[in-house]
């Protein structure tokens, strides 16, 4: 693989020529990402994979998903579910038993932080294509069960639609989206490729508006951030599955006991971070290549990515932050111009916001470090755009 990257990266050398640079913005109408993290009463937050009920305007109702949850932890499952699947007539599987608490219906997945589709179209002097890049913030979690070996997921149908249409070569960044999803309802491949159509066709069909750039400079910076490992990461891996056998007997008995549902939430969402500890092959350390154990507190310096483009800057950065932090980038710095992306310049799992740590839920249960990250995150790239010229 090393030597692919580097054969790839010589052929791309050799073929430099001057280019023009063009950015194109919009936003599929209707959506098509969308805050899967819903509050359930005084429980704290549920994370919602896929498995929605999609309605004709495509919204996407979570309604089930999170009766299927509050069942199972109801019932006595210490692992959390966040998904339901679908049978072959597109409806999704029942989950046996009255949800514990009322849920609306329908109940639908609120409106992304992030829903910006952006592009950056590339071509010679000439006006002869070379690429482009797309960026869209959701998960590629479209396809799934057999057919995940196999796809790309939607990002692939972007880049062909993207090079058949415009032509040369295209590429797929993803923008931060620890906290979105595309609306799913049965996993599929005809799936992935309406949606990876959509969002290429939103960037396309701006490109007779753009503005070309024929002096477009370009600049890079490497800022270092500073991330704190969180401070309930325990000593080692085997205090870790100590701890999480004693909290799976604490939870059967809390349930036997008729204990509240927010008591078996916090209870889950503990072992469910202990899981990723011990388990899937140690998964932080798998993920992420740092092994934290032993080192709750501790502070671990990373390098960002920023390219500048013309006036178009890319930032990259190591993990899954939520839609929030790119919207507020934006927001605070040059707009629409700035691509922020994720897991680039290596993978360091999710950074949710520092409120979204006391409501749980997946991202928070599967972050490595503390809830002050997200806040350095943004920090660092916004110290760093001045040196870019911008």
């Amino acid at each position: 693989m090393v030597r692919a990257f580097e054969a790839a990266t010589r052929q791309a050398a050799a073929n430099l020529q001057p280019a023009e640079v063009a950015q194109v913005n919009g936003r599929p109408d209707p959506p098509l990402t969308f805050h899967r993290r819903v509050q359930v009463a005084d429980l704290g937050e549920i994370t919602c994979y896929y498995g929605f009920v999609v309605d004709e305007q495509e919204r996407p109702d979570c309604s089930h998903v999170v009766r299927a949850a509050l069942r199972a932890l109801a019932g006595g499952r210490v692992f959390p579910v966040n998904a339901v699947e679908f049978d072959d007539q597109e409806q999704p599987l029942p989950s046996e038993g009255p949800s514990p608490l009322p849920i609306p219906e329908p109940w639908y997945l609120p409106p992304a932080a992030d829903e910006l589709a952006q592009g950056l179209f590339f071509r010679t002097l000439e006006g002869r294509p070379l690429g482009s890049i797309v960026r869209f913030p959701s998960h590629p979690s479209i396809c799934g069960g057999s057919n995940r070996p196999h796809s790309g997921d939607y990002p692939a149908y972007v880049r062909r639609r993207a090079e058949e249409v415009f032509g040369g070569v295209g590429v797929f960044l993803t923008g931060p989206c620890g906290d979105q999803i595309c609306p799913i309802g049965r996993r599929s491949l005809e799936l992935a490729e309406r949606i990876g159509i959509r969002v290429a066709d939103t960037v396309l069909g701006g490109l007779a508006e753009a503005d070309w750039q024929a002096e477009a400079g370009v600049a890079v910076a490497s800022p270092e951030v500073e991330l704190r490992i969180r401070e309930d990461y325990p000593e080692s891996r085997e205090a870790a599955r100590r701890e999480r056998d004693e909290i799976e007997s604490a939870f059967r008995e809390a349930v036997r006991g008729g204990a509240g549902l927010a008591e078996l939430k916090h209870m889950s969402d503990r072992y469910e971070f202990l899981t990723w500890v011990v388990d899937t092959q140690d998964g932080h350390r798998v993920w992420t290549g740092v092994d934290p154990c032993g080192r709750a507190g501790q502070v671990i310096s990373h390098p960002l990515f920023l390219l500048r483009v013309g006036e178009s800057v890319l930032a990259g950065l190591p993990g899954e932050p939520f839609g929030g932090l790119s919207a507020a980038l934006r927001r605070d710095t040059i707009g629409e111009r700035l691509i922020v992306l994720e897991e680039a310049n290596g993978y360091l799992g999710y950074f949710p916001g520092a409120a979204d740590y006391p409501r749980g839920g997946y991202e928070v249960t599967a972050a490595l470090f503390g809830p002050e990250s997200e806040e350095a995150l943004r920090d660092a790239v916004r110290r760093a755009l001045p040196a870019l010229g911008v």
